[in-house]
């Protein structure tokens, strides 16, 4: 500024000017014209041995970065969830009040949600209770979520954008403090229940009238579908009232595994590219005859199966199992 002044009181500033121009066009970083813009937070799209995995056809789902297996991989998350667990289990109906009752005089409905994972079927039995419950009067329900490892369910909640099922409170608060109860409809409760299922499950107090059995599959998490887990499993559940377990898994090992556990079995409806996942029960009164109980042919396609019986089962106890399992088809499902 003091070199302007000075060549205009001596009257050359032209040549100042001339000498100077090319700084004019120069940009100030220090004081930019213009705020530069700021970028959107990029939050990571991986969390500890999870990954968010994008498919072909739009939608999110989340993926184990060790296996490599995707939780929901051919279909939306809330589908299927919607179609394996709520809608097969008829959970709106069940949670229908007779005329005349009031939700304190009926015992509540509690599902174990085995493998809470990024808490899609949790969300779909919550959404639907809502649902229902927005209508008018109906039966409490209570949904115990069993996780080893929360890091899918925290990284789901960094993209809600892409898990919008968990723009709720809930996941939230069971992240947080481990329960959640709703305040709009009372009758709703949620609690976890964090570490191993094995370990844990025979602490739990209330017993469930519908399982929503969801571990990763057998060449990730064995111990799941081992065909002893499934006879430590229906020891676990036995109560005064009857179970309805529900799966993804359709394969041979394990129906003819829950069977020699002392299960009844049915094929359960398609999801994704599966042709038809699993319901087992155990009966303890009348319960609904609307699953296709497995019969002759499946058992005829159990005697031609490469995996008849379990790698693990002693050759002593081959004759016990196949016996179970036998038993176990066609068996009726009322005492």
């Amino acid at each position: 500024m003091r070199d302007m002044r000075e060549s205009i009181l001596a009257d050359n500033f032209l040549a100042l000017y001339h000498e100077r121009r090319h700084y004019l066009g120069q940009e100030d970083v220090d004081n930019p014209p213009v705020p530069p813009k700021v970028g959107k937070e990029r939050r990571p799209l991986s969390m500890g041995d999870y990954t968010v995995h994008l498919s072909e056809g739009g939608f999110a789902s989340i993926k184990q970065i060790s296996s490599g297996e995707i939780m929901h991989s051919h279909t939306p998350p809330m589908e299927e969830a919607k179609s394996l667990y709520v809608d097969q289990s008829h959970l709106a109906e069940r949670l229908q009040l007779k005329p005349g009752q009031t939700p304190d005089e009926v015992a509540e409905l509690v599902i174990w949600d085995v493998g809470l994972g990024a808490a899609a079927n949790a969300m779909a039995a919550i959404q639907c209770y809502e649902k229902e419950a927005a209508q008018g009067p109906i039966r409490r329900m209570r949904i115990v979520s069993f996780e080893n490892n929360l890091d899918s369910l925290r990284l789901a909640l960094t993209h809600k954008n892409k898990f919008p099922y968990l723009r709720h409170s809930g996941p939230d608060a069971i992240l947080a403090r481990g329960a959640w109860a709703s305040k709009q409809f009372p009758g709703l409760s949620w609690e976890l229940v964090e570490g191993d299922f094995w370990t844990q499950a025979p602490r739990v107090q209330s017993k469930p009238h519908f399982v929503f059995y969801d571990f990763f599959s057998h060449k990730t998490d064995a111990e799941g579908w081992h065909w002893s887990s499934f006879r430590r499993l229906f020891d676990l559940l036995q109560s005064s009232h009857s179970v309805e377990l529900f799966t993804y898994s359709a394969s041979t090992a394990v129906r003819a595994s829950l069977l020699a556990a002392g299960f009844r079995v049915a094929a359960g409806v398609g999801t994704g590219v599966k042709k038809d996942t699993t319901v087992a029960v155990i009966a303890k009164g009348k319960i609904p005859t609307y699953y296709a109980w497995l019969d002759a042919a499946w058992l005829a396609k159990w005697e031609r199966s490469q995996a008849k019986f379990p790698e693990s089962l002693p050759e002593s106890e081959r004759t016990e199992f196949e016996r179970a399992v036998r038993g176990g088809v066609g068996r009726d499902v009322t005492p």
